[in-house]
C-alpha cells in the first residue's frame, strides 16, 4: 500500500509540475477585506506557493487538469463521503 501512495505522490507532483510549466498555475498571495469592490490591501511576497483553482463538475474534471491529479480529487472525495457517513459531518456529496 505505501508503494501506491508514493507512486500516487509522484504522479500528483509531475502533474503539478506539468501544470506550471504550462502557465496553469498563479503566485498566492493573501488579500484583504473589501469594500464596495475595493480591495483594502492585496499581498503576493508572503507566501511562497503557487495556486490554481481545481474545479469538477458532475464528478468529471475539467479538461486540463492531469488525469494523475483529478484521481487524487476523487479519492479524496472518498475519503471525505466516508467520514461522512461516520460522523455526520454533512458536508456535501460531489
Amino acid at each position: 500500500m505505501r508503494e501506491n501512495i508514493e507512486l500516487g505522490c509522484r504522479q500528483v507532483r509531475l502533474a503539478m509540475e506539468k501544470m506550471e510549466s504550462s502557465g496553469m498555475l498563479r503566485k498566492a498571495g493573501m488579500l484583504g477585506s473589501s469594500t464596495a469592490g475595493k480591495v483594502t490591501w492585496n499581498e503576493n511576497s508572503q507566501r511562497g506557493d503557487s495556486i490554481a483553482w481545481l474545479r469538477l463538475s458532475n464528478g468529471e474534471a475539467d479538461s486540463d487538469i492531469p488525469w494523475a491529479l483529478e484521481s487524487a480529487i476523487h479519492r479524496l472525495h472518498s475519503v471525505r463521503d466516508e467520514f461522512n457517513e461516520v460522523a455526520s459531518l454533512n458536508s456535501p456529496p460531489e
